[in-house]
C-alpha cells in the first residue's frame, strides 16, 4: 500500500504527495500512525484540477507550492491538496473534496463508491473499538491515581477520557479525528453530530466553569505547569460526568453502528 506524504501548511490546508498509486482512499489524519491499519473510511471523489475558484495570489502560493514539492521528491506522480481551499470555504474542516495540483498521467485514482451497509457496518465499528477502548482505560488510569492520591495525574488522565469520549463520536458520525485537545472545541464538534452529550459536563455556574477549565488545562498544566493544582473535591465532582460522557457515548455510536442494516 502507498504511504503518502502529508504536508501541513499554514494551518489551513493539507497536501498529500503520492509516491506511488493511490487507492483512493482517505484516511482520517490523526487517527492512527500505522497507515495500513486505519480505518478505510471516506472513499474520495472524482477530482477537480482547477483552482479557478481561489484568489489568483492564493492559486500562484498553491501552484508554487507544487513545483517546490516536485523539486524536492523523487517519483512524485501525483499531488493533491486538500480542506477549505480545495472546497472553496477556506477554513479548517474534514477533507472530504480535494483538487490535483500536479499529475504525471501514470496512475488513476479510484472513483468514489457506495458502501454496502455491511461494510459500512464494520468500518463504523472499527472506528469505535479502538478510541472509545482508550477513553475507557484512561478512566481507570485516571480512578487509579485519584486513589493514590495522585491528583495531578489523575486530572490528565481524565483529560484523556474525556477527550478520546469526543473522538469517538467523531469517527463513528463524521470519521474525523482532528488534532485537537481542547474539550470545548472538541465537545462543540461533537454537539454537531448528536447534541445529547453536549451539556454533561456543566459549564453554568462560576464554579462549573472553573472546573472544566482546569480539566481543560489538564493536558498540559498537570505536566508541564509546576503551579497546576486541582483538588480532590473537584475531581470528584467531575468523575461522575465524564463517567455520564462516556455512557452516553457508547449508546449512541452503538445504535449508529447498528443503523447499518446488514
Amino acid at each position: 500500500m502507498p504511504i503518502p506524504v502529508c504536508a501541513r501548511l499554514s494551518g489551513l490546508i493539507t497536501v498529500t504527495v503520492a509516491k506511488a498509486p493511490l487507492a483512493g482512499i482517505y484516511y482520517p489524519q490523526g487517527y492512527n500512525k500505522d497507515l495500513t491499519t486505519q480505518p478505510q473510511w471516506l472513499i474520495i471523489p472524482a477530482m477537480k484540477e482547477s483552482l479557478a475558484h481561489l484568489p489568483s495570489l492564493k492559486a500562484n502560493k498553491l501552484e508554487l507550492i507544487a513545483m517546490n514539492i516536485r523539486s524536492l521528491c523523487d517519483d512524485v506522480h501525483m499531488v493533491v491538496l486538500f480542506g477549505s481551499y480545495a472546497r472553496g470555504d477556506w477554513k479548517n474542516g474534514p477533507h472530504e473534496q480535494g483538487i490535483i495540483l500536479y499529475d504525471s498521467g501514470r496512475f488513476k485514482l479510484a472513483r468514489s463508491k457506495k458502501l454496502k451497509p455491511a461494510e459500512l457496518k464494520r468500518l463504523a465499528q472499527q472506528c469505535f473499538d479502538e478510541p472509545f477502548t482508550s477513553a475507557t482505560e484512561f478512566y481507570i488510569d485516571f480512578d487509579n491515581a485519584f486513589k493514590r492520591g495522585s491528583y495531578k495525574k489523575a486530572a490528565f488522565e481524565l483529560h484523556q477520557a474525556t477527550e478520546f469520549a469526543s473522538k469517538t463520536v467523531l469517527l463513528v458520525f463524521g470519521s474525523e479525528c482532528p488534532q485537537e485537545h481542547h474539550l470545548d472545541i472538541l465537545g462543540d464538534l461533537a454537539a454537531g453530530y448528536r447534541p445529547e452529550p453536549a451539556g454533561i459536563l456543566p459549564r453554568e455556574t462560576d464554579e462549573e466553569k472553573e472546573q472544566f477549565e482546569l480539566l481543560d488545562y489538564a493536558y498540559i498544566g498537570a505536566r508541564y505547569d509546576m503551579h497546576y493544582k486541582i483538588t480532590k473535591q473537584q475531581l470528584e465532582q467531575l468523575s461522575p460526568c465524564v463517567k455520564k460522557l462516556h455512557e452516553a457515548t457508547e449508546r449512541l455510536c452503538v445504535a449508529k453502528i447498528e443503523s447499518f442494516n446488514v
